[in-house]
């Protein structure tokens, strides 16, 4: 009876626990220092990057507008705002 007893869930929980452990290396890599003029170089590029795409988001954006709201409706509005007054 004693060989269909059920392990303790220690014994379960650390029976597989050798074979999947990954070996660790002793040697320990240190990263290099990064090249300066490259991380200036790259950063200016980033920067007009985004500079481009958000003169392209505004661009998009006052098409937008224009086609929900021509320009006889902006008059409209602007004749009414001067007669109220």
């Amino acid at each position: 009876m004693a060989e269909l007893a059920t392990p303790s869930a220690a014994q379960i929980s650390t029976s597989g626990a050798a074979k999947t452990a990954p070996k660790q290396t002793s040697s320990v890599v240190k990263p290099e220092k990064p090249d300066e003029e490259n991380y200036k170089s790259e950063l200016a590029k980033a920067e007009k990057e985004l500079k481009a795409a958000e003169e392209r988001m505004v661009r998009l954006f006052v098409a937008m507008r224009q086609l929900a709201y021509p320009a006889w409706i902006d008059a409209l509005a602007c004749r009414r705002n001067i007669m109220e007054q």
